[in-house]
């Protein structure tokens, strides 16, 4: 995952001339992580963050506000782990 990362990085970089900024490390040194709620929040998670927040933080906020926010990114958070888990094994109820 993180040579595919480092790739999408280099060709964002350099083609499409972003700023290295927008592409923060991956998991930002995960042996540095205190628990396994910090690795997976700011490490793991920093992958699918924008996913969640543009289908769901974003349309939830116009509707409810703040707490659209949170809970609209949530719900798509949810959905992509049932999806995944789905994917994964096929007679999951």
């Amino acid at each position: 995952m993180q040579l595919v990362y480092d790739i999408s990085t280099l060709i964002g970089v350099v083609v499409f001339r972003q700023d290295h900024a927008q592409w923060p490390p991956a998991f930002d040194n995960p042996w540095k992580a205190n628990s396994l709620r910090d690795f997976w929040g700011r490490g793991w998670h920093r992958f699918f963050r924008r996913t969640f927040v543009v289908l769901g933080g974003r349309p939830f906020t116009i509707a409810f506000g703040r707490v659209g926010y949170v809970l609209g990114s949530f719900l798509v958070s949810g959905i992509v782990h049932n999806v995944v888990v789905v994917m994964l094994d096929q007679n999951v109820e």
